[in-house]
């Protein structure tokens, strides 16, 4: 068949398209042309008309309800927050590994989760990064601290660090002298009465209590040390110690 412009087309002269033409052409509803039309032009029809409407209809929808789901979908427990300086370990490792951790504790892996924060410097240079942690301090929402000797020691003279010597016996137990961190606590005028100067058991360096696969918790020197912080939640509740017998590698025991 030829086109108005006299160009042969692929089409029949009985095309369904020509029927629809012809249809509106004499005022037809969508109701009566539906009706006129065979099986495989009804498909053809809401092919040209109405496909695309409804293929944009349900994403439009699928979108909402993801949105919906997302927004409203329990978010899992923090059991634990715990902050790398200065890092340079494999941050996905670390994070399947306290992943994995979690479940040993006894929290269901949806519910719950132990957070390995790794963004942030140690260096007194980076202020929006110092200020970021000191917020965490001050709100409770840092558990743990793990950095480097020379990192820590500034933290230590701040006494926002737990004495480990507090621990429970079974990590302590664990625990070499060679692989403790000793601050030698000098105070000041602004220490609280009483205070003497001692050395004080503050961290747990952990190169040499690695558990975890392909990660070397070592950096510079003196390598990474683990240390608790005062304000943390995990610290009043416990948890802390359930993170730290996954990371000496030690059982579990209900606290």
């Amino acid at each position: 068949m030829q086109d108005l412009n006299g160009k042969q087309t692929a089409l029949e002269d009985d095309a369904e398209i020509y029927k629809r033409g012809a249809d509106r052409a004499d005022n037809k509803t969508e109701k009566e042309t539906w009706k006129g039309l065979s099986a495989k032009g009804k498909w053809s029809y809401f092919c040209s008309y109405y496909l695309l409407k409804v293929i944009l209809v349900l994403a439009v929808l699928g979108l909402l309800a993801y949105g919906l789901y997302s927004a409203l979908k329990p978010k899992p427990e923090d059991v634990c927050y715990i902050v790398v300086l200065d890092n340079t370990l494999d941050a996905v490792a670390l994070q399947e590994f306290f992943d994995d951790a979690v479940v040993e504790m006894g929290y269901k892996k949806d519910k719950a989760q132990i957070y390995c924060d790794t963004r942030l410097s140690g260096s007194q240079n980076s202020i929006n990064d110092m200020s970021t942690l000191s917020t965490y301090i001050v709100t409770g929402d840092l558990d743990i601290l793990i950095g480097d000797d020379k990192t820590l020691r500034r933290y230590a003279a701040n006494s926002i660090l737990v004495d480990l010597e507090t621990l429970p016996e079974d990590i302590k137990n664990a625990i070499s002298e060679e692989d403790r961190f000793i601050y030698h606590y000098v105070p000041d005028k602004d220490s609280p009465a009483g205070e003497t100067e001692r050395d004080v058991f503050l961290g747990i360096c952990l190169d040499s209590n690695r558990v975890i696969q392909d990660v070397k918790f070592t950096t510079g020197e003196t390598g990474y040390i683990l240390t608790i912080v005062k304000t943390g939640e995990a610290y009043k509740n416990g948890n802390v110690y359930g993170v730290i017998r996954a990371l000496l590698g030690i059982p579990q025991v209900k606290e």
